[in-house]
């Protein structure tokens, strides 16, 4: 087929229709092993535990010893950058990144 001969449009979809079967295979196959293997690591080590959902963190309290005029500066340079009212802006917190 591709001896010194052209190909259709037809034999070029078809041998694009298989490439893409055998990633999507190779793929499929890929995620089954890593599946299996973390089981039997898991069972191997004894580690072998439900995954438990992460719980929502709890919402940061706001210092009431920090200065409010601070508050204040920080909050007029957000909504001077963004160019938005201060009315449109809704700020729950705001803590020191470290």
């Amino acid at each position: 087929m591709l001896a010194g001969q052209a190909l259709t449009m037809g034999d070029t979809l078809l041998v694009s229709l298989i490439g893409m079967c055998v990633v999507m295979l190779e793929l499929v196959l890929l995620a089954l092993m890593i599946i299996v293997l973390a089981k039997v690591v898991n069972r191997l080590t004894g580690q072998e535990k439900a995954v438990q959902p992460a719980a929502p963190a709890a919402p940061a309290v706001v210092d009431n010893t920090q200065e409010e005029e601070t508050f204040a500066v920080l909050m007029s340079v957000i909504c001077e950058d963004m160019k938005v009212p201060p009315e449109q802006l809704c700020f729950k917190e705001i803590k020191e990144i470290q």
